[in-house]
């Protein structure tokens, strides 16, 4: 908590549009009930946290960590008032609990904010668009018919040391998919 604590101040100062955090995994000693206690409590301390700051809290579910989908996070915002969802598209087609476009229509006026990115059904690795399983134009479609106005990111966590070329080839394929869209 202290970490986050630590963030939720750089956050807040830095003027972000929300605060993102996930869960991590359940240590082999502790049972799924205290886990989900756990999580269910400590969740609840960084909203409030949040609120204080004027952030909003956004969880992502992340595979096989406690929350590893957006049914986990359905269950967690449940028992949590005012918990927002952080929607790694990608980890929808990961996990298989729903596609990313049925996901952006379901939870349309809970995401705070969505990453996007291609991935392959089954495997955890952030790949460039055109290179994954993903229907990234459905999943578009779907941002512009909920009118989504929050942060969109492009994560593509595995290609870091080649940042430069991979944001402008991101950008250059939204570009050409959204006049595609647009005809």
């Amino acid at each position: 908590m202290d970490f986050l604590q630590r963030c939720m101040e750089i956050a807040a100062e830095l003027r972000a549009e929300c605060f993102t955090f996930w869960s991590g995994v359940r240590e082999p000693d502790v049972t799924e009930a205290d886990a989900w206690n756990w999580m269910r409590d400590g969740t609840a301390e960084v909203v409030r946290r949040c609120a204080a700051y004027g952030l909003i809290p956004a969880f992502e579910p992340e595979p096989e960590m406690i929350v590893g989908t957006v049914a986990h996070w359905r269950r967690l915002a449940d028992a949590v008032p005012g918990l927002r969802l952080a929607l790694d598209t990608g980890h929808c087609i990961v996990t298989r609990d729903i596609e990313p476009q049925d996901a952006v229509r379901v939870h349309a006026s809970e995401i705070a904010t969505i990453h996007l990115e291609d991935m392959k059904r089954g495997v955890h690795l952030h790949l460039p668009f055109g290179e994954g399983d993903m229907d990234v134009p459905a999943v578009l479609r779907a941002l512009d018919t909920m009118r989504f106005t929050n942060l969109v990111c492009v994560e593509l966590s595995a290609d870091a040391h080649r940042s430069p070329m991979m944001v402008q080839q991101a950008m250059d394929w939204l570009q050409r998919t959204r006049m595609e869209l647009a005809a």
